[in-house]
């Protein structure tokens, strides 16, 4: 995670090989790059990428649940989740 913005990337193990219920499916949709990288975050990931989680992108490999999340997607969540001045 990057300390000054919203940038994450994330690795969950999986009981099974398919995106958790609540994940859309991104369809026609392309995934963008995560910013940051980390030695165990794959780099062609957003290639892979099969769903929305949130506001999480995510694919599935090997019961392997690898996600990530960038600043405009961090930035645009928590304007929605501010209350109202």
């Amino acid at each position: 995670m990057r300390t000054t913005g919203g940038e994450r990337v994330l690795k969950a193990r999986l009981s099974g090989d398919k995106l958790p219920e609540y994940c859309e499916p991104l369809q026609e949709k392309k995934a963008p790059d995560p910013e940051i990288s980390a030695s165990w975050f794959p780099s062609d990931t957003a290639g892979q990428a099969q769903g929305r989680c949130g506001s999480y992108y995510a694919s599935v490999e090997d019961h392997t649940l690898y996600a990530w999340q960038t600043n405009g997607d961090w930035t645009a969540e928590n304007r929605r989740s501010s209350p109202a001045e």
